[in-house]
């Protein structure tokens, strides 16, 4: 046995080199040496994030009602207006100019909204918003353009399906009732037609939420839809955002009481809420690159 260091003879078993004194019989150290500290496991508990977000949300809209009420205010005035420019130079006297009028205006809503997300996105994080940005979703162009084609595919088949199925149920229902005295005075066509509005306002404040995430990677990561939705995919458990979504939906719906005025605090609570999932949603899953 010779002496690691020196390279002397050693007598088997000493402990330590008699020309040198370096430690002969010390271990050789490890490949891969054992850290003092384990590394922290990756959390995945989405235990009380519905709660917590909605919590989150309201905090952000109390600190900041004033400026998300003005830019919803000012946003549903400016797609008002950009709606009915659009809708008189397409025209609506056909399928076609309907469509293309619906597609103009949506993917004018998308950017808006985009922009509003990122807004709020900002507050959330305790920075100052800029107002410049209600309109950065419209730097996102190719993005935008495909998230606004899938929210308008859904909408359209959700819309139809619920048309069909409310017209079945409530014709069945008011059928027995056709010749009572109610039915003098209430339509079975306006209940369906009401009815069928109302679920329409619950399915597309929805769908917008569901594809919020994939605005906000768009928007705060700076990536193609298909990225955002790998990210998206690996961060969110869809069963939890699903419910999650069901109740901004059912908050912005309440809204549309008193003449719809409820909806200048309900939709930028709301957002802000979808807005509280994805910080918590980073802090528990940060997207994988």
């Amino acid at each position: 046995m010779r002496c690691p260091k020196c390279g002397a003879q050693v007598v088997e078993g000493a402990a330590y080199c008699g020309v040198c004194g370096y430690a002969a019989s010390r271990p050789a150290p490890s490949p891969e040496p054992t850290p003092s500290v384990s590394p922290p496991t990756e959390v995945t508990s989405h235990e009380g994030i519905i709660a917590g977000s909605l919590a989150d949300g309201w905090a952000v809209f109390k600190a900041n009602a004033g400026y998300l009420i003005l830019i919803t205010l000012g946003g549903l005035l400016g797609l008002f207006i950009f709606a009915s420019v659009i809708s008189r130079l397409i025209g609506f006297e056909s399928a076609l100019g309907l469509i293309g009028a619906g597609l103009v205006n949506g993917f004018f809503v998308t950017c808006i909204y985009g922009g509003m997300l990122k807004i709020i996105l900002t507050m959330a994080r305790r920075q100052e918003p800029v107002l410049s940005d209600l309109f950065a979703g419209f730097k996102y162009f190719f993005s935008m353009v495909a998230i606004e084609m899938v929210l308008y595919f859904f909408l359209w088949v959700s819309g139809l399906l619920i048309f069909i199925v409310a017209s079945i149920f409530f014709k069945s229902f008011f059928a027995p009732l056709k010749d009572s005295q109610l039915m003098q005075l209430f339509s079975p066509s306006i209940a369906v037609f009401a009815l069928w509005v109302l679920f329409i306002c619950f399915i597309a404040f929805f769908w917008v939420f569901f594809l919020s995430p994939l605005l906000l990677q768009v928007m705060a990561l700076r990536v193609g839809v298909v990225d955002a939705l790998k990210h998206v995919r690996q961060q969110y458990k869809i069963g939890s955002y699903i419910l999650f979504c069901v109740y901004a939906a059912l908050i912005c719906a309440s809204g549309t009481i008193f003449f719809g005025l409820g909806l200048l605090v309900t939709c930028p609570f709301a957002v802000a809420a979808v807005v509280a999932f994805y910080n918590r949603v980073l802090v528990l899953n940060p997207p994988k690159y």
